[in-house]
């Protein structure tokens, strides 16, 4: 069913079970649609929408990466694969994702490894 954004307004304070003309409830609806529109763009997950960018470089001993802005903005990032050539073969690594605190009790600093 579709609404207007008076049935909208009228229909969710009956579910809220809050009077429709309350000040407080008036001046969160804008907040609560802007929620609802975010959530929508962040879970609405069509093929279209699905960006592939290799254009993307990684510097050695750094565990800093910028997101390419080539394709246009991210939104959400599902996957980062590191493709690492080794002589005629270009080998496929897919990062995994681990917390912060992982990674700054293994990653410690940007010094080489010896």
């Amino acid at each position: 069913m579709s609404f207007n954004y008076d049935q909208f307004v009228a229909n969710l304070a009956n579910m809220l079970v809050v009077d429709p003309t309350n000040a407080e409830y008036l001046a969160i609806i804008p907040t609560v649609i802007d929620d609802a529109e975010q959530r929508i763009y962040r879970e609405l997950d069509l093929l279209t929408t699905i960006v592939r960018d290799n254009s993307g470089t990684l510097t050695a001993n750094s565990r800093d990466f910028t997101l390419p802005q080539s394709a246009g903005r991210f939104v959400v990032t599902e996957s980062i694969n590191v493709f690492t050539p080794v002589n005629t073969t270009t080998y496929r690594q897919q990062m995994i994702p681990v917390s912060r605190e992982w990674m700054d009790a293994v990653y410690p600093d940007d010094a080489a490894c010896t």
